[in-house]
């Protein structure tokens, strides 16, 4: 979701430092992130948007199952993380990033070390996800 609101006058865009049109408001993962903007700027992020979304296959093609979604993140991001996949959540704070989250399905990954955290998946498809991530070619 994004939203665009009415900056200060004083703000300054947060890409080029010219004077804000908007701020910018938008969703990564489960955090919210409000950005004083131009609309050149604006433009040139939606671009970029729409360029990543063409050459992502998770946002053209819709798994049926949460599994099958799974699969699909993990074998197309296995090249950033082949040390490992976990079920639970690191409890000394490495450095993660989200590359899904609905609510149902979370997917993030520590490229530092090289694993994935992936939560609500049942244990028997989280058995089956482990198997696939083992015998998955690093493409």
């Amino acid at each position: 979701m994004i939203e665009v609101h009415t900056p200060s006058t004083w703000e300054l865009c947060r890409c080029c430092q010219n004077k804000a049109d908007v701020r910018y408001e938008f969703y990564f993962g489960n955090h919210g992130y409000s950005l004083p903007m131009c609309i050149k700027c604006v433009a040139k992020l939606h671009e970029i948007t729409a360029k990543m979304a063409e050459r992502n296959p998770v946002t053209q093609v819709k798994p049926t199952t949460k599994l099958e979604l799974a699969k699909q993140i993990i074998k197309e991001n296995k090249s950033r993380a082949d040390c490992g996949i976990f079920n639970t959540v690191n409890i000394v704070g490495d450095p993660m990033s989200s590359l899904y989250d609905d609510g149902e399905l979370q997917v993030d990954i520590c490229e530092y070390y090289g694993y994935f955290e992936v939560f609500g998946l049942s244990e028997e498809e989280f058995a089956e996800l482990e198997k696939f991530y083992d015998e998955c070619e690093v493409e």
